[in-house]
């Protein structure tokens, strides 16, 4: 039980780390944490902490695929082929499964690279 504790606490950490190295506005960071679900829904604890780990999953795969993280603020917010028009930012915030569907592309991504 303790390992999970301290594995949800750093999943937390890292995730807010992440987060202040987009350039987000205290708003956008919210969003994209929160995304419209509830703190009083049923599964939320779950759905949150989901959410701090694919922030982390995007941070990561990002700072791999453009080499460096100071570009990383530049990509959430220019429109991209693969999601239609759409900014990463966009997706994220707009939608609870927005996040999950970006992580899954960079992944897509990383191994057609040959996580390089």
């Amino acid at each position: 039980m303790h390992a999970s504790v301290v594995e949800h606490g750093m999943a937390i950490q890292r995730s807010l780390a992440a987060l202040a190295d987009w350039g987000l506005s205290e708003d956008e960071r919210e969003a994209v944490v929160v995304c419209g679900i509830g703190s009083d829904e049923p599964g939320a604890a779950v759905a949150l902490e989901t959410r701090h780990r694919h922030i982390v999953d995007v941070d990561r795969a990002v700072g791999a695929l453009v080499g460096r993280a100071s570009l990383l603020p530049l990509w959430l917010r220019l429109p991209q082929d693969a999601l239609d028009g759409l900014t990463p930012l966009e997706l994220i915030t707009g939608h609870v499964a927005g996040l999950r569907h970006v992580r899954q592309l960079l992944v897509r991504e990383r191994l057609e690279r040959g996580f390089n």
